[in-house]
């Protein structure tokens, strides 16, 4: 097995373990696996129908995420933002295809406090956010 395949295996296994994924940040280029760690790390719960909080303030692969789910990004972005998005088109069009046929906005969410999550940097916001979220989905069973 190489490296690539391990961290797939690595990260399915982590996701079948997990009621929901959290994502900030992440690269978009100069990855190991295969494709860039946080975009795969969104994909795999939306294909398990994992509830996937994307928190895209600070940029990289989770406002490339936001991005193509339609969920806000910060006003002072500009067109291109985030910059290496094209470096992980093919991955980003996978996410797209994936959230297309699931319910991807299955986080227990108002879509206000989705936008909410979508840009704010403050780490107190998105826990609390995760945290509503969570409660909410919680409620539900």
């Amino acid at each position: 097995m190489d490296s690539s395949q391990a961290l797939t295996s690595l990260r399915r296994h982590i996701t079948a373990r997990t009621d929901a994924r959290v994502v900030v940040g992440g690269q978009l280029s100069g990855h190991q696996g295969a494709m860039p760690g946080v975009l795969e790390e969104a994909l795999l719960p939306l294909q398990d129908g994992r509830p996937l909080y994307v928190a895209a303030g600070f940029g990289g692969a989770a406002a490339a995420i936001a991005r193509v789910l339609g969920r806000d990004v910060p006003d002072w972005a500009p067109p291109d933002f985030p910059s290496g998005a094209d470096a992980a088109s093919v991955a980003l069009q996978q996410l797209t295809d994936v959230a297309a046929n699931t319910v991807a906005t299955e986080d227990g969410l108002e879509d206000a406090e989705r936008r909410q999550l979508a840009v704010t940097r403050r780490p107190g916001d998105i826990a609390a956010l995760v945290a509503l979220g969570l409660s909410r989905l919680q409620r539900r069973l």
